[in-house]
């Protein structure tokens, strides 16, 4: 029986028998922590048994390096692929969603995985789109629990979106249903060196020199000159306090 199932508003279809997570498999893929019996997998049980069932979108070998289970850091050679991507508007794709869809009221994110017999009789057709929520270029939006700008936009209504984040060569082209929400200025991690965090102006005059780069506890990690950034970071930051300053 072929097994789908929804993450993020994506569909996957679910191994048979995990595989070993490695740096050049197929993006996106749904991954978990090893817990066989092998020396990997009997080192996660004894060291992260509160983690070992939690299910992480992976979206490319840099988000690896970055993927951490309740704020704890973990290497790639620690997990394991449970689920491959299901392409979008492929026949299996709406054949996936026809089976793993349940109302609206029901949470969307991380459903049970869901028995199927088959996907040859699904339609090509993609499923319509309703009050698909509208973006525009240069707005930032979190997918697959991950921070990416738009880079281009449909002309109509319900067309796919092109995203791309800063910090990797990963590209996406997505429907807007798929786009988990809108982020705001505020809210948009940048990494420095070893430091990340969001920005926030040290003035209000509207001379943007300095600004404070601010921890997922709200406190301050340090205040960093712009003009000592490389060229992409200082014009990242330069965008998000003029974007903070429009919204005020």
């Amino acid at each position: 029986m072929i097994k789908f199932k929804e993450h993020d508003g994506l569909i996957f279809k679910m191994l048979d028998k995990p595989v070993p997570l490695t740096a050049d498999a197929e993006m996106p893929c749904l991954v978990r922590l090893i817990q066989d019996d092998s020396p990997m997998g009997r080192l996660n049980k004894r060291n992260y048994d509160e983690s070992l069932n939690k299910i992480e979108c992976a979206t490319g070998y840099n988000k690896m390096l970055k993927m951490s289970f309740n704020n704890m850091p973990f290497a790639i050679e620690k997990f394991e692929i449970i689920g491959t991507f299901v392409k979008e508007g492929s026949a299996e794709w709406v054949f996936g969603w026809q089976i793993c869809e349940k109302p609206k009221e029901e949470p969307q994110h991380a459903k049970e995985p869901c028995d199927a017999p088959s996907p040859e009789s699904a339609t090509q057709t993609p499923l319509p789109v309703s009050d698909a929520t509208q973006y525009k270029v240069g707005d930032w939006v979190e997918w697959c629990g991950d921070q990416y700008m738009v880079e281009s936009a449909p002309p109509q209504s319900g067309g796919r979106y092109d995203i791309r984040s800063p910090y990797d060569e990963l590209g996406c082209s997505v429907y807007p249903e798929n786009i988990t929400r809108k982020l705001s200025p505020y809210e948009v991690v940048i990494h420095i060196g070893c430091l990340s965090g969001t920005v926030r102006p040290v003035s209000t005059n509207g001379t943007h020199i300095w600004f404070h780069l601010i921890g997922v506890d709200d406190k301050t990690i340090a205040i960093i000159r712009i003009s000592c950034l490389d060229a992409p970071t200082r014009k990242l930051v330069k965008s998000l306090l003029k974007t903070q300053d429009e919204e005020k």
